[in-house]
């Protein structure tokens, strides 16, 4: 496992290659991966605006949310990785009975 202190990140890729390669896969996991992840602890996880940040708090303008932004953009993330399953959309499932 080659580590580089400055200026790669030959370690970290290494360290996610053998966690997939002997924790997930082995265990029949899925594994995704995300190609973008700009912007995720600014857009508001409740109706989508690009919302203004405030310290360590993203504020939403728009609705209202105050929230921590790094679980604002885990939310943001989790939205996305499981968008093709049905789930993550932003507005409230309907109430059916």
């Amino acid at each position: 496992m080659a580590i580089e202190l400055f200026g790669g990140v030959s370690l970290l890729k290494d360290v996610q290659v053998y966690v997939v390669g002997k924790v997930f896969k082995p265990n029949g996991m899925k594994v995704l991966a995300l190609n973008r992840t700009r912007g995720t602890s600014k857009a508001c996880h409740r109706c989508g605006h690009v919302a203004r940040e405030h310290g360590r708090e993203m504020r939403c303008l728009k609705c209202g949310l105050r929230y921590n932004r790094d679980l604002n953009a885990c939310i943001n993330i989790a939205h996305v990785l499981t968008r093709d399953m049905g789930w993550g959309s932003r507005k409230p499932p309907n109430q059916q009975m």
